[in-house]
């Protein structure tokens, strides 16, 4: 076989594969996945006599204790993190699976980056199912639209959650429409947006009005008090940190002798400022999104951006900070044994219609069980 022949092959067979993997890239895009984790927020023993740190060492097959720092640092080196499933939690610990309305239980149903378009009904109706999930507790992080048309839809389909506590925050693409970008300069830098009176806005007042009228809570560089399945819940958010828009809230003033069973925070893009000052601020629980889990993955590496300063390890899943370990990255379920806060991004259920794929990167949905003492 002459060189030009072999050449001319090796070219096709690329042609070929690289046809192939745009096709399922499209196809993926619309396999929505529902993740399933447990997060125990008491540190008591599980049932088989062993901490929760034990635990985690059992599950991860390692003898000897190890420290946060030593597990690795989200910031200061290079992560290494497994790829599989963290457990934490032994299978046969009751507090893994708690009934409906136990008083223990808080079951958090994230959504995140839905970029809507109205015309995207298989989405819609499957977000719809979710309600069969029966949360407690509604989150979402932002990035809900990508077209003024895709309002009326959303609502109408989040509507079976009106009456449920909820709680939201805006992404950037709330307010401003995607825009055709070259995917390279994500290695550069995260994406940026000049809105500079340049842009039409979305309708995000139309947005906010309806979700406020299911009766969730605008944390937007604001705080909320809350009740949800009869536990009491301070929750505090940001604006979008990728846009500059995040101005923590002032601290907020509680009687003397009250508590809550539970601090969350809200975030849409899960910049290392906003997550620490959620963790300074008394935050056990942190919820994002913007990162689409990196949305175009190399199978069997993962992510290979996160658009925003977190390291790739990081781009999803359920894990600490800002001592990251092990990282949650479907289902699974995890006992907090040290301080700080645990921060669950999604991977989000859309992408922008002019990147409409994923990649060894399914669209998600979250239920988490948080169980406290």
């Amino acid at each position: 076989m002459s060189l030009g022949k072999a050449a001319a092959r090796i070219a096709a067979a690329g042609t070929a594969a690289g046809f192939a993997a745009g096709l399922w890239s499209l196809a993926e895009a619309q396999a929505f996945a529902l993740r399933r984790r447990t997060l125990v927020l008491d540190p008591r023993p599980s049932s088989t006599g062993a901490s929760g740190e034990q635990a985690a060492q059992a599950a991860s097959g390692s003898g000897s204790a190890t420290s946060d720092r030593e597990q690795g640092d989200a910031l200061d080196r290079p992560f290494s993190a497994p790829a599989q499933d963290a457990v934490s939690l032994d299978d046969g610990d009751p507090r893994a699976s708690l009934d409906d309305g136990d008083p223990r239980r808080l079951r958090i149903l994230h959504l995140s980056d839905i970029h809507l378009l109205a015309w995207q009904r298989r989405k819609l109706a499957w977000i719809e199912k979710l309600a069969e999930e029966s949360p407690d507790m509604l989150v979402l992080t932002g990035d809900s639209i990508a077209h003024s048309a895709a309002v009326a839809p959303l609502l109408r389909t989040l509507s079976v959650f009106a009456g449920l506590p909820g709680i939201f925050v805006f992404g950037s693409n709330d307010y401003y429409p995607p825009r055709p970008k070259n995917p390279f300069t994500y290695f550069k830098a995260p994406s940026s947006h000049s809105h500079g009176g340049k842009m039409r806005e979305l309708p995000w007042p139309e947005m906010r009005a309806g979700f406020e009228s299911f009766g969730w809570t605008d944390l937007n560089n604001r705080r909320a008090a809350l009740t949800a399945n009869g536990i009491d819940v301070d929750a505090v958010g940001v604006d979008d940190p990728h846009i500059r828009l995040d101005r923590f809230p002032a601290a907020r003033t509680r009687p003397p002798g009250s508590k809550p069973r539970i601090a969350i925070g809200l975030v849409h893009a899960p910049y290392a400022r906003a997550l620490d000052a959620m963790v300074d601020d008394g935050c056990s629980l942190v919820f994002a999104g913007h990162t689409h889990g990196g949305q175009v993955c190399v199978p069997g590496k993962g992510a290979l951006v996160t658009n925003c300063d977190l390291p790739t390890p990081l781009v999803a899943g359920l894990y600490r900070w800002p001592d990251a370990g092990e990282v949650i990255r479907h289902d699974g379920a995890a006992v907090a044994t040290h301080p700080g806060a645990w921060v669950n991004v999604s991977a989000g259920l859309g992408a922008s219609p002019f990147a409409p794929v994923r990649l060894a990167c399914r669209p998600e949905a979250i239920v988490l069980d948080v169980v406290l003492p």
